[in-house]
C-alpha cells in the first residue's frame, strides 16, 4: 500500500493541485518535470512533454528568452519574467499572460544543475486592471472638471481634455510644460503659493481667482492634493471647477438679502411714524371737543 505521507506523494499531489504552471528544466534545457496545470495549458499530455527541449514544446518562445534562460543557469541568481514589462513573454502560453518565476537549482557541488520555472497565467487580472483603468479614464474624461497631476516641479504629468479655458484643444498639449507656462501670469503667483503648501505637507490648498473666457468673467475654483506612493510624494492632483454660476447665484442670493433688509427696515419705520400719528389724531381729537365748532380754530384742526 503506497504511504500518503511519503514525501513523494505529498509533492506529486502538491503540483498537480497548484493553480500555477510548474516545469523543470535540466542544464540542456529539457523538461524533466512537468505538472496538471501545465499540460492543460499547453493542451499537451505528460509523457509529450517529458524529456523533450523546450524550444519543441514551446514553439514560439523566441531566443532571447532562450538567453534570459542561459544566463539564469550560468549564474545561478533566480529572475521574475513579469507581462506586464516584456513586450514579448518568456514563454508563449496561448493568449495567455505567463508571469515566470525562475528558481536555479544547485547540485551537492554548488553548481546550478537546472531551474525551476514557476508560471501563472495572469490574464484574468490583467484584464480586471485594463477594465479599472478603462473605466477610471472614461470617469476622468466625462468630468466636468479640468483633472490633471503635476510632478513635484510643477510640470504636468497627465490631464483630461478640459482645458479650453487655457485656449487648448486637448489635455496632451499641457503634458510636460510647467504650470507657470500655462496658466495666465495674474494667477501664476496665487498657484505657486498654494503648490508649495501641499509640497510642505499640506493635505489640501484651493484658492479662486476670475479670468476672461470668451468674453465672459468666469470664477475658477482650484483645489490641489498630494498623491502618495509608498508613504511618499509623487505627484501633486488638482482639480479646475468653473464656479461662475455658484458665484452668480451667491451674489444674487446677497441682493435678495439687502433688499429684504431694506424692506424690513422701511416696514419698521412705517409702523414707528404710523404711532406717533396715531398720538397727534388722538389729541387732535381731544382738542376739537373743547373747541367752538365753526371757528377758525376748528377749521384747523
Amino acid at each position: 500500500m503506497r504511504n500518503v505521507w511519503d514525501i513523494n506523494a505529498i509533492a506529486e499531489a502538491l503540483l498537480d493541485q497548484t493553480d500555477q504552471g510548474v516545469m523543470g528544466l535540466d542544464r540542456d534545457f529539457r523538461i524533466v518535470l512537468c505538472n496538471q496545470w501545465l499540460t492543460g495549458h499547453l493542451g499537451a499530455s505528460m509523457d509529450q512533454l517529458l524529456g523533450r527541449p523546450i524550444e519543441e514544446a514551446f514553439p514560439g518562445i523566441s531566443a532571447e528568452s532562450l538567453a534570459l534562460l542561459r544566463e539564469c543557469l550560468v549564474s545561478g541568481l533566480p529572475r521574475v519574467f513579469s507581462p506586464v514589462l516584456r513586450k514579448v513573454p518568456l514563454l508563449p502560453l496561448g493568449a495567455g499572460h505567463p508571469y515566470v518565476r525562475v528558481v536555479p537549482l544547485a547540485d551537492d557541488a554548488g553548481e546550478t544543475a537546472g531551474l525551476i520555472l514557476l508560471v501563472q497565467d495572469l490574464s484574468a487580472q490583467i484584464g480586471y486592471e485594463r477594465d479599472i483603468k478603462s473605466r477610471y479614464t472614461a470617469m476622468v474624461e466625462a468630468s466636468a472638471d479640468h483633472l490633471y497631476l503635476l510632478s513635484p516641479d510643477g510640470r504636468y504629468m497627465a490631464s483630461n481634455d478640459r482645458v479650453q479655458h487655457f485656449g487648448r484643444e486637448r489635455g496632451a498639449d499641457l503634458l510636460g510644460k510647467s504650470f507657470e507656462e500655462i496658466l495666465p501670469l495674474p494667477v501664476v503667483g496665487h498657484f505657486r503659493r498654494a503648490f508649495n503648501r501641499v509640497l510642505e505637507g499640506e493635505p489640501s490648498a484651493v484658492f479662486e481667482y476670475v479670468r476672461e473666457i470668451e468674453g465672459r468673467s468666469r470664477w475658477c475654483q482650484t483645489s490641489l492634493y498630494p498623491v502618495m506612493r509608498e508613504g511618499k510624494l509623487w505627484a501633486i492632483g488638482g482639480a479646475c471647477r468653473d464656479v461662475t454660476e455658484q458665484r452668480d447665484a451667491e451674489q444674487q442670493l446677497r441682493q435678495a438679502q439687502k433688499m429684504e433688509a431694506i424692506g424690513v427696515l422701511a416696514g419698521g419705520v412705517a409702523h414707528d411714524f404710523n404711532n406717533i400719528l396715531s398720538v397727534v389724531m388722538g389729541y387732535a381729537q381731544l382738542a376739537m371737543g373743547e373747541v367752538e365748532k365753526g371757528s377758525r380754530v376748528y377749521t384747523y384742526m
